[in-house]
């Protein structure tokens, strides 16, 4: 434990030091993390002195040779005398390789270290009340139902939720459920103590349905009439931890995935060649830089090497004076430096700009859970401010191995805050989730011949984008392009491919992030491609980002739940997903909607449910 202190702002307390101390701290929900996804960091605080504390906790992620990269996360903490309490911070993990520490106001040089982070799956876990005697035993790993986050955006690592009880969420948190449901989680209900199912009341008592399995939405609802005593291994496997409806969940593939080299055993076509960040990243950054003649300025770089030899050398021999050769040599010398700095020199005409995209699945009509990429470029130095609307905002640098200064904001207000040197770029990652545009779609014809689909005809609503780059339907291990027939939306004849093929397809892959061209790289190109294309091209980023895809195209990930397909609508982006502010007046970017629907035909004004789901 770690104790540190502050100054009461109160008049009236006595000029003593608040002490507080961390008691303890918890990763994710079972301590263990997946890689690229932002992570709930629990903080339990306690204030020992009869004064307030109040204060900023700060979060450092460092490699192991105790260097800083990116920029630390900042969460306001307020504690009353003799009081403790949860923070929670959400920052962005990578790999098991980075070390995190805290630091608080006046208390910089003793930094408290966290337990390192052990890198894991999606995690699926028992909801226990605190406040209730706990049954001892159990093989599930349990979370307490007070640090459930407070929104989806905080969520992505929780596969499952295992519940004997109703727990006693109220507002963000009861909403954060419900989304995450809807979203494709997974909920387990067993006996209480007395024999019975958990009642539910106000929004979840969908949960009531006395149904074995049920779905809402893209989730998946199970009932097991066991309590949690009574769960051994083998039972634990089979009806919790590993019972997706799917034939990549055998026995054997199971086996498979926990092996250590599962990832570099899959074979070439199912190895993505990128992971959830760095290609679309690296895209942004070559899209946001500031345009230079590159080919001017290496063509006078070889002037100047001949200038100085052998002009020089050659003008040094033919004066008798060697005064002149050092007023022709500064003259050369002066003149290229002209040259340079004018070629190098950033226009007027040039603004801070942004170039983004954005993965928006759909969480009713019009609202979204959005997880966003950009690059940031700044023509002068300073400091910006990024942040977006909606509510659970989250924000990354997305360092690796540099330094950011800047902060990170939990909370209400969350956004992100970079120191950028003139004519520089920044990354940024962001989640959060928001209102959109309605794009009104709804099934309304479907056709399967032998198990395999053949007919799927959408409508859609004002909203709907006129000229979309790109409308892509996945249909159980395929992938369809659609097209725009008679005001509604159909199956492009011939489309079809295998839906791995499509991800993982070598001929797609960057070479070592080069942004190699068959006209060379495209940073020596004298002009570049329209923006457009060049979005194009991240469309099979987008949609393996959908899955929650990184290094390895797990074929089970990708599995949607039967009765379900789901549908890519990739556009340029509407206002409502670019940043906020003025600090960027010059915003491109794209979305790629994602919006999960049944196999059967939808109102358009009515919820995308199938028949059993309305029941």
């Amino acid at each position: 434990m770690v104790a540190f202190g502050l100054l009461s702002n109160r008049g009236f307390a006595v000029d003593a030091p608040a002490t507080a101390t961390i008691e303890q701290t918890r990763w994710g929900f079972d301590n263990k993390f997946v890689p690229h996804t932002f992570v709930p960091l629990s903080v339990l605080v306690r204030n020992d002195s009869p004064n307030d504390f109040e204060g900023k906790l700060r979060l450092t992620r460092s490699l192991r040779v105790n260097k800083q990269v990116d920029a630390f996360v900042e969460q306001d903490v307020y504690l009353g005398p003799l009081s403790s309490r949860w923070v929670q911070l959400t920052p962005y993990a990578i790999g098991e390789w980075e070390e995190w520490q805290l630091t608080w106001d006046g208390a910089d040089d003793d930094p408290y270290t966290l337990p390192s982070l052990n890198e894991g799956d999606r995690a699926t876990v028992l909801i226990y009340d605190p406040d209730r005697l706990q049954t001892a035993g159990g093989i599930l790993n349990r979370f307490p139902a007070d640090l459930f986050p407070t929104s989806v955006t905080a969520m992505d690592g929780l596969r499952g939720v295992v519940l004997d009880h109703s727990p006693r969420w109220q507002g963000a948190r009861r909403q954060a459920f419900w989304d995450w449901l809807r979203l494709g989680g997974r909920v387990y209900l067993l006996h209480n103590e007395q024999g019975e199912f958990p009642r539910f009341d106000d929004s979840l008592s969908v949960l009531n349905r006395a149904t074995e399995r049920f779905q809402v939405g893209s989730g998946t609802v199970r009932r097991i009439p066991r309590t949690v005593a009574s769960i051994d291994p083998q039972s634990a496997n089979d009806l919790i931890l590993h019972d997706e409806e799917s034939r990549f969940n055998s026995p054997a593939w199971q086996k498979r995935r926990a092996t250590p080299g599962y990832p570099g055993a899959m074979p070439l076509i199912n190895r993505s060649g990128w992971d959830r960040d760095s290609e679309l990243l690296n895209s942004l950054q070559a899209l946001s830089r500031f345009e230079r003649n590159w080919w001017v300025i290496y063509g006078l770089a070889m002037l100047y090497v001949l200038a100085l030899f052998p002009g020089c050398y050659l003008l040094g021999r033919r004066l008798k004076t060697h005064v002149w050769f050092y007023v022709g040599f500064l003259s050369f010398v002066g003149l290229f430096s002209v040259g340079f700095v004018s070629l190098g020199r950033i226009g007027a005409s040039h603004t801070a700009r942004i170039r983004g995209v954005v993965l928006a699945s759909e969480l009713e009509d019009g609202m979204y859970n959005v997880m966003g990429w950009s690059s940031a470029a700044a023509r002068v130095a300073g400091d910006y401010r990024i942040e977006h609307k909606g509510t659970g905002r989250l924000y990354t640098a997305a360092s690796e191995l540099e330094p950011v200064e800047g902060q990170i904001v939990n909370g209400a207000d969350g956004h992100l805050v970079a120191r950028m040197p003139p004519a520089s770029t920044r990354s940024v990652i962001h989640r959060t989730r928001q209102d959109g545009p309605s794009l009104g779609v709804h099934v309304k014809r479907v056709t399967f011949d032998a198990g395999q689909l053949t007919e799927f005809a959408i409508g859609t609503g004002e909203k709907f984008p006129t000229k979309p780059l790109s409308v892509h339907l996945w249909s159980a291990d395929w992938i369809y392009e659609m097209e725009q027939k008679a005001g509604e939306w159909q199956l492009k004849p011939s489309s079809r491919k295998q839906g791995i093929s499509f991800l993982a397809a070598a001929s797609e892959i960057r070479p070592l992030g080069f942004r190699l061209t068959v006209k060379g790289p495209t940073w020596l190109q004298p002009e570049l491609p329209p923006l457009i294309e060049e979005f194009e091209e991240l469309t099979r980023s987008l949609i393996a980002n959908s899955f929650g895809l990184d290094s390895t195209v797990d074929p089970l990930l990708m599995s949607l739940r039967p009765g379900r397909v789901r549908l890519f609508v990739y556009a340029e982006m509407p206002p409502e997903f670019a940043t906020t502010g003025e600090s960027f007046p010059d915003q491109f970017g794209c979305v790629m909607y994602v919006i999960d629907l049944p196999t059967s035909p939808t109102s358009p004004a009515g919820p995308r449910v199938t028949p059993e789901e309305k029941e």
